[in-house]
């Protein structure tokens, strides 16, 4: 009897489909990985931005307008120090503040937006015409600061904001006690008298408590720089999970190439070995599988003349009473003595020399035993002058 041949590798259909069976996470693995890649290749992801911008806007609140009420114009309230010298106190000084208070030197840069102008015309008596220019609504306090994250600007941008209202305060503060002091100086002269200028001051008066200076924010705006995840188009992660797709499929037949489990009874029949395939014993059809394999047994038996078999298995130590108990019963009511033995690396010398005429079955497990194990337990036995009479596949779950 010739030995095992080895096997040509081939194309098998049904060993992809096992190899999908028993590996078929290897398929979503390889799409949702190729995706990935291709959105962290397209975005550029990065887990934090190299560095933060943070742009918020503050509108201050007209606190001096409802003077107007009384006849008392707010634009003659000035401001002092002007807001552009406050600006330029706060740029000077509270950089130190920020550096004291978070332990590290942020750059904020405060700016002050320019109010709307309206230019309105109005005809004169003789003829002409008149042009007043009239500034429309309060400017606006803009804070621009660039950190490594928006943590620190945030925290730098509110104690310029508190620096701020507080010059903003002291300014309008200082300008409503100077006209205050100018309308008293009116009302103490016995030379020029004003009406209603005791109304006046006492508006101004009522209405200084209230000034806060307060700021509050209209607007905000980040940008990052050296590390933004932009957005991915569809059409690229429908070509990664395409490519995860098509690697999948080379792995697999990759796998069924070099596979060596036998998971099927093909890959025993390509082997080209001078073996009878006796039966293969599966557990959805299990009670035809065994009368057709111990059918088989018996006949190879008879045509060999001899009443003793042994089964050997290939892959484990032992052949599962479940695999035998039925087969067994069904031969001896046949004349036929079924056994089961070890596997061939665990029998003694006697075992294997003391009966060298007794005919021998492999049992093979599906999806656990492999073509090099049949090709040796096959030539141990060969080599002891052991009759083979041929080679049954069993499910492992048996």
């Amino acid at each position: 009897m010739g030995p095992l041949t080895k096997e040509i590798p081939q194309i098998d259909l049904r060993s992809v489909r096992d190899i999908i069976r028993l590996r078929w996470w290897i398929i979503p693995l390889c799409m949702v990985v190729a995706a990935g890649l291709m959105f962290s290749q397209e975005s550029d992801l990065q887990t934090t931005p190299q560095s933060t911008t943070v742009i918020k806007t503050f509108g201050a609140k007209d606190e001096i307008a409802s003077l107007a009420v009384f006849g008392v114009d707010p634009n003659s309230v000035k401001e002092f120090p002007t807001f552009q010298n406050q600006l330029s106190s706060v740029r000077l000084n509270t950089p130190q503040k920020v550096e004291e208070q978070l332990g590290k030197s942020i750059g904020v840069l405060v700016s002050r937006t320019d109010p709307q102008v309206s230019m309105v015309n109005s005809a004169m008596g003789d003829g002409g015409q008149k042009f007043t220019v009239l500034s429309v609504g309060t400017p606006n306090y803009v804070f621009s600061c660039a950190a490594e994250n928006r943590q620190d600007c945030d925290k730098a941008i509110d104690v310029f904001v508190s620096e701020v209202e507080t010059a903003r305060k002291d300014g309008v503060l200082e300008g409503l006690k100077n006209l205050s002091s100018s309308i008293k100086a009116v009302i103490n002269s016995q030379n020029v008298t004003v009406p209603d200028l005791g109304t006046k001051l006492a508006a101004i008066e009522a209405i200084s408590p209230l000034v806060s200076g307060r700021l509050s924010v209209v607007n905000e705006e980040i940008l990052y720089s050296g590390g933004t995840v932009s957005t991915v188009k569809i059409s690229t992660y429908a070509f990664g999970l395409a490519s995860g797709l098509l690697i999948a499929i080379l792995i697999i037949l990759q796998l069924a190439f070099t596979d060596d489990r036998i998971r099927s009874r093909r890959k025993i029949e390509v082997l080209g070995a001078d073996l009878n395939f006796l039966g293969e014993i599966r557990q959805s059809s299990l009670e035809s599988d065994v009368n057709q394999t111990a059918a088989a047994l018996v006949i190879q038996a008879r045509l060999l003349g001899t009443t003793e078999v042994v089964l050997v298995p290939v892959g484990k130590k032992l052949v599962p009473q479940n695999t035998v108990g039925s087969i067994t019963d069904l031969a001896h009511s046949r004349g036929i003595q079924i056994t089961s033995s070890e596997d061939v690396d665990s029998l003694t010398l006697e075992k294997l020399v003391d009966n060298p005429s007794t005919a021998v079955v492999l049992v093979v497990f599906k999806h656990e035993s492999s073509v090099d194990q049949l090709r040796h337990t096959y030539e141990i036995l060969n080599r002891t002058g052991h009759q083979i009479l041929g080679i049954t596949l069993s499910d492992s779950s048996l």
